[in-house]
């Protein structure tokens, strides 16, 4: 706290807030890449930090809310941990989880389930940002598995994409609970009660 407030002129809980906050987190692209990557590290001025410390301090902040804080903690810090949004990171977290658990896995239908599940990373395409409707789908390509090819030419209507995206996930098997156009809604282009209602 002292060498951030002395260094940066920042509190932990502000630099925290900062860093969470930052659009760099919602790029749909951004999302793609920190998933896949194999050792994703972030670099500022002269400090360096792993994702995997990063999400080993999502996951303790995220710990930390539910219990009491302990006697003499330092107010700042208290401050942070109250304020720590834990959704930011916790889809990277799950997308990457997916992505390992189906390459480490020796047993094919493990495997073929692990894969399927990817496919319901599209879902999140919607609460990320991009500057192509488009992307909502394709920048998420690589991380749900799946094989169609971006086509951002003028003929390539933006229904046109969320139609060759449900057709390729109508082929889920029966029983897996997926609502496939659900990233419309968190994109804001559909309402909820009206999809129930049809």
């Amino acid at each position: 706290s002292c060498h951030l407030s002395h260094h940066l002129g920042v509190t932990v809980g502000s630099a925290i807030d900062l860093f969470c906050c930052l659009t760099y987190w919602k790029r749909a692209w951004i999302f793609q890449e920190v998933v896949l990557a194999r050792r994703p590290v972030f670099i500022y001025r002269t400090l360096l930090m792993e994702l995997n410390t990063l999400l080993h301090a999502h996951s303790w902040l995220s710990a930390a809310q539910v219990q009491p804080t302990p006697e003499g903690t330092d107010q700042s810090v208290r401050d942070a941990i109250d304020e720590f949004d834990a959704a930011i990171f916790l889809s990277i977290n799950w997308a990457r989880t997916l992505v390992g658990a189906e390459k480490a896995s020796e047993d094919v239908k493990l495997r073929k389930e692990h894969q399927m599940a990817r496919r319901a990373i599209v879902s999140t395409g919607g609460t990320l940002e991009a500057r192509d409707p488009k992307d909502h789908v394709y920048a998420l390509l690589g991380v749900a598995d799946l094989k169609l090819k971006p086509d951002y030419s003028p003929e390539k209507s933006l229904e046109s994409v969320y139609i060759d995206l449900c057709a390729e996930l109508i082929d889920l098997p029966s029983d897996f609970s997926f609502e496939f156009l659900f990233f419309l809604y968190h994109a804001g282009l559909a309402m909820q009660d009206e999809l129930e209602q049809s």
